[in-house]
């Protein structure tokens, strides 16, 4: 089994090596920033809003809830996972699920979320190369 070349660990659950795990995460942070792209511009905030941790209003504050949850709910992320990507506290991101979650009584926040989610779905994911797809896809299906 290899190791970890930073750490001398085994490798990440899920993945075969090194590469798998940062072609993963690669992914990820794709799917992250296309999110907040999105959210920031259905709602009408910058990404800078949503990325910056000073001077935020309410309304900021529930955007970025939206970007987590759809992180969550399109990408099949966990909660750990996404706390990570938005330098939060996994808790935080419960919540934030939570908030949307409930929100979605609304018809036309509703529909806003499912136009979301929809074009999120359809999105084309970052290309990565050769070696690291092969690798990438051998940890995805361990």
């Amino acid at each position: 089994m290899t190791h970890n070349i930073h750490t001398g660990s085994k490798p990440r659950s899920g993945y075969s090596d090194e590469a798998s795990f940062l072609a993963g995460r690669a992914i990820q942070s794709h799917q992250t920033k296309l999110a907040i792209a999105a959210v920031s511009l259905e709602f009408g905030v910058t990404e800078l809003d949503l990325k910056s941790p000073k001077n935020q209003s309410r309304h900021i504050r529930f955007v970025r809830q939206v970007a987590m949850y759809l992180v969550h709910v399109v990408y099949e992320l966990n909660h750990t996972h996404i706390a990570r990507l938005f330098a939060k506290d996994r808790s935080t991101v419960s919540h934030a699920c939570k908030v949307v979650e409930d929100s979605r009584d609304d018809g036309v926040f509703d529909l806003k979320l499912i136009r979301l989610e929809n074009f999120l779905r359809q999105a084309p994911q970052p290309a990565i190369s050769a070696r690291m797809g092969e690798s990438f896809q051998e940890g995805v299906a361990a």
